[in-house]
């Protein structure tokens, strides 16, 4: 009977064993899954805190029919050291050569400074003589810069202004059709 209630006994731990061991594996698993719950709050404050910082060549924000190269800081938080390469120098029209030979050395150069919502913008020329027939369209670019934590990039990619040459010149609410309609209507004033 000693041998029946201490092979029992036996059993019974050998079956708390086996429950203490998978209690111990989920727990582990919920401690681990706590951790990365924690480093991915923590990925989410640092990304939410950095500045975003894009560069484009396309149609200058105020100046209808003129190509530029813009770089805008957006996001919470200046972004410092900001480096702008292209493999090859940017396109222009023969009166604007040198403003964007100039505007090209500033970005490789880089600006120490750039706040939230500032944009740096350079007019490269007129739409049409930028976009000649024939012209490789297509720039690789590269684009670092500093937030507050740490180094961000470089960031790899490809500007392809063939894409404006097919795009509507004039977009829908413009200031081109603001300044046609105060004509028009100083026309009207006038008769």
């Amino acid at each position: 009977m000693a041998m029946g209630i201490s092979g029992a006994a036996a059993f019974f731990t050998g079956i708390a064993a086996i429950f203490t061991g998978l209690s111990a594996w989920q727990t582990g698993r919920t401690a681990k899954a706590a951790v990365d719950q924690v480093e991915l709050q923590r990925q989410i404050q640092i990304d939410a805190a950095q500045p975003y910082v894009w560069a484009d060549i396309g149609e200058h924000p105020t100046k209808q029919g003129v190509i530029a190269l813009r770089i805008k800081c957006e996001g919470p938080t200046a972004a410092r050291n900001v480096r702008l390469t292209c493999d090859r120098s940017l396109p222009s029209d023969e009166q604007l050569a040198t403003w964007a030979e100039k505007a090209q050395h500033a970005m490789e150069e880089g600006t120490s400074y750039l706040a939230p919502g500032r944009d740096l913008i350079w007019s490269l020329g007129v739409g049409h003589r930028v976009l000649r027939e024939g012209a490789d369209f297509r720039y690789r670019c590269s684009l670092s810069y500093d937030g507050p934590y740490g180094p961000v990039g470089p960031i790899d990619f490809v500007i392809d202004l063939g894409d404006w040459r097919t795009s509507n010149p004039n977009p829908p609410g413009s200031l081109n059709e603001i300044r046609l309609a105060i004509r028009d209507l100083a026309k009207a004033v006038e008769k």
